[in-house]
């Protein structure tokens, strides 16, 4: 008896179970949130295992269920060719057919036929195919005569059987095992979804419900959750890492806080520069102080600067070209109102962690009040300076001039005392007597020029005004005046325009005035000089009254000094033109307390012309006179 297996022995999945896991990965793929990524790997892990388990119970039951069958053709084809025996020993065609159509009948039956001896079909049936398949199982038997002592071969019977009972069987199976699967899942998703939300889901739910209130104003609030799971556990270092979080932003606002107010206290605005020192940010604030911000981004510091010091910003360049940190660095800017600012800048270079260089981070400050009040002070104490050098040259000056008649004084007393000259020597009495008067006269207008000066300038100065005409104070000046005028043989003159109105003003003021010019100018002009006395209308209605002499003239340099207080061109103790040097801040002094001007123009050996101006406002009408 030969046995002939089938090709479809070995097991092969059927293409009808295969199942395709990308596809259900594919519906549950880049899930959201985390209940979904769980979801996705549950699901995932339950359609494998079960993918798994059933492709195993598939083919085990496939298996048997070969076996089975093969087993049962065995004996099917044992059976069938005894029962032919007989009849194709008697060649009973008929017969064997009507045995083939009864075996036809087995559902798992798909062909059979008999050949004889020289494999001649002699009767087939069924409606399958005879040919060998994967689908098909084939068993061939001798057909032997019944005659025991003649064991003769009289044919063959081959009968196929078809596995789709099998398959639909198998197919059958593998739909309720995918069904339970489907139905085992759903139940163990849910359940593990429910304790997932229970264990995992509303803690996290609480935890992003608090890291997403850091975008609100109110304060995150510590999540309420207590277990004693891995989740509890997040959730304490959650609060714990929140407390320290609050702590954190609490101190760093209060830092903040306080470098704020350190930073805007030690500076008006901050500035950034890039490489090539051009501003790249320049801080909201320096709008403020009437400069432009806009108009600074991408220029350097020395383009927006109005400073002509070369030399100090050569310094300052070949400092940022070091890469060196600076402060208070003063230049003057002009902002958008036209006026001259001063501002102080500090700076610190800014290197990236390779060491490259990228610019510069710094602020700035208005230091324009400052620079005007230092300004002032230096002017202040430079004037206090000339002031204290002007008063001890004073203080000298005035020890010639007080000693002089203290001298006289004292020595012709000291002689009319001793009655050295006699009591009948009268006119040598006389002579001392007027030198001693004329001594103290002298000595008297010295003191009184000094406390008229200082009364004037500590704001006690006061004028005793009458209405008057300029005439009457110039005659009287020029008689007082002409006899040290003719000792110097020096000529005076007088020129006035025609029709000049009286003034308003303190005559003896203006007396003095004129006294002191016309002295002085006598005193500095030499023997056959002119001094003038010139009044003139001028065209802004006031009226100028100038003392002209053409004396030895004053220096350029030297005028800027006078009319100040005790200030003498020369100063020296043996100085050829004596006096205190207040005449002409006397003069300064009292026609401004008219409200008036006095100036002064001069060339050397030339002349000078000594001007003082009463305003328009000292004119009385011709009606009002």
């Amino acid at each position: 008896m030969r046995h002939v297996s089938s090709p479809s022995a070995a097991y092969r999945r059927p293409s009808s179970v295969r199942f395709r896991l990308g596809t259900v990965s594919g519906v549950l793929r880049r899930p959201r949130n985390l209940r979904g990524k769980l979801l996705a790997v549950l699901l995932t892990l339950a359609i494998a295992a079960g993918a798994v388990a059933s492709t195993a119970a598939a083919i085990l039951a496939y298996r048997d269920g070969t076996r089975a069958l093969q087993s049962k053709l065995e004996q099917v084809a044992d059976v069938e060719a005894s029962a032919l025996a007989a009849p194709l020993f008697n060649y009973d065609i008929a017969a064997i057919e009507l045995i083939l159509l009864a075996l036809a009948l087995d559902r798992d039956v798909s062909h059979v036929d008999v050949r004889d001896g020289s494999r001649s079909i002699l009767a087939q049936a069924g409606s399958g195919p005879r040919i060998l398949t994967d689908r098909t199982l084939v068993e061939r038997r001798d057909i032997f005569s019944s005659v025991p002592a003649a064991r003769v071969v009289l044919g063959e019977i081959t009968i196929v059987f078809n596995r789709q009972r099998l398959h639909e069987e198998i197919l059958d199976q593998l739909l309720r095992h995918v069904a339970l699967l489907i139905a085992l899942t759903a139940a163990l998703t849910a359940g593990a979804l429910a304790v997932f939300r229970r264990v995992v889901g509303i803690p996290l739910e609480r935890m992003l419900v608090s890291i997403r209130s850091v975008h609100s104003d109110a304060p995150r609030k510590a999540v309420q959750w207590a277990s004693g799971d891995e989740m509890g556990t997040v959730v304490d270092a959650y609060n714990q890492m929140l407390l320290r979080e609050t702590a954190a932003k609490a101190a760093l606002h209060e830092s903040e806080a306080r470098f704020r107010d350190y930073a805007e206290i030690a500076s008006d605005w901050f500035w950034e520069t890039d490489p090539d020192h051009r501003f790249v940010f320049i801080s909201d604030r320096i709008s403020s102080f009437g400069i432009d911000r806009e108009s600074r981004i991408g220029i350097a510091r020395w383009d927006g600067a109005v400073d002509l010091d070369e030399g100090k910003w050569r310094t300052h360049r070949e400092t940022l070209d070091r890469h060196e940190p600076f402060r208070d660095f003063i230049y003057k800017i002009r902002p958008t109102d036209g006026s001259l600012r001063f501002v102080s800048v500090s700076g610190k270079p800014l290197f990236r962690s390779d060491g490259r260089f990228v610019g510069y981070r710094g602020g700035g400050r208005d230091v324009t009040e400052d620079v005007v009040a230092a300004e002032a002070l230096r002017e202040a104490k430079r004037q206090a300076e000339v002031a204290s050098r002007a008063k001890s040259n004073f203080l000298a000056n005035m020890s010639h001039e007080l000693r002089t008649p203290l001298n006289a004084i004292i020595g012709f007393a000291d002689i009319m005392r001793s009655s050295q000259l006699g009591a009948r020597n009268l006119e040598q009495w006389q002579s001392y007597a007027d030198d001693i008067y004329r001594s103290g006269e002298h000595l008297l207008a010295i003191i009184n020029d000094v406390l008229d000066v200082a009364k004037i300038e500590s704001g006690r100065g006061q004028l005793v005004e009458e209405n008057f005409h300029l005439a009457k104070p110039v005659e009287q000046a020029l008689t007082l005046v002409s006899v040290q005028a003719a000792q110097a043989g020096v000529t005076l003159c007088r020129e006035e325009d025609p029709d000049l109105p009286p003034v308003r003003a303190d005559a003896h003021a203006l007396l003095r005035i004129l006294l002191n010019l016309l002295s002085n100018g006598v005193k500095f002009t030499p023997p056959g000089g002119r001094v003038t006395v010139r009044l003139r209308r001028e065209s802004g209605a006031g009226i100028n009254i100038s003392v002209i002499d053409t004396g030895i003239g004053i220096s350029q340099f030297d005028i800027a000094k006078l009319g100040q207080p005790f200030a003498q061109i020369d100063s020296s103790y043996n100085r050829k033109y004596h006096g205190a040097g207040l005449g002409l801040a006397l003069v300064r002094s009292l026609i401004e307390l008219h409200g008036g001007t006095f100036h002064v123009e001069s060339v050397l050996k030339q002349g000078t012309t000594a001007t003082v101006r009463l305003p328009a406002s000292r004119v009385v009408s011709q009606t009002k006179a």
